[in-house]
């Protein structure tokens, strides 16, 4: 039974995020305290949550930040159009031959799902790119925001993306 609430608490986690996540943790080591599920829970509690509570956002135009993203957000949209999309993505990012980029659909909360653009090594660029592919031959002009490695994780473990959107 602990098993499966460790695997019930990262399934929740990657949906409603850091709290949920925590309280999962705590739930294991209070509950299974002999088991070596709870005994790692509550390692986790003492060691690895502290680090994960961590929320506060990097200034993306610091010189130490080297890793940008550009993302695209879909509210409520049905997969075959988020596909689509990324379909023509692809095709629109081969002819950009600056920079070596991929593409993951990254799931943000239970009607939310990302397409985000790796590989990209400045805000400015991040930001830039969207351009570049609006004036491309393939057109893609759907919004789109920049951001660094470091605040897109905090986004997807904290789900505060509109206090970051707020940030800009």
């Amino acid at each position: 039974m602990p098993k499966f609430e460790f695997l019930k608490a990262v399934s929740k986690a990657r949906i409603y995020g850091f709290e949920n996540y925590k309280e999962s943790i705590n739930y294991i080591a209070l509950n299974y305290p002999n088991s070596p599920e709870g005994e790692k829970a509550e390692e986790m509690l003492q060691n690895v949550m502290p680090m994960l509570a961590k929320n506060e956002f990097v200034e993306d135009t610091d010189s130490s930040v080297k890793n940008f993203k550009a993302i695209y957000q879909f509210i409520d949209t049905p997969t075959e159009e988020v596909d689509e999309f990324i379909k023509k993505l692809n095709d629109a990012i081969l002819e950009v031959k600056h920079f070596e980029l991929s593409i993951s659909k990254d799931k943000y909360n239970n009607n939310t799902i990302f397409v985000v653009v790796h590989g990209l090594n400045s805000i400015q660029g991040a930001l830039g790119f969207g351009e570049i592919l609006n004036e491309n031959e393939q057109k893609i002009d759907k919004e789109y925001f920049g951001i660094s490695s470091q605040n897109y994780q905090i986004i997807q473990i904290h789900k505060n993306l509109e206090s970051y959107l707020k940030s800009l």
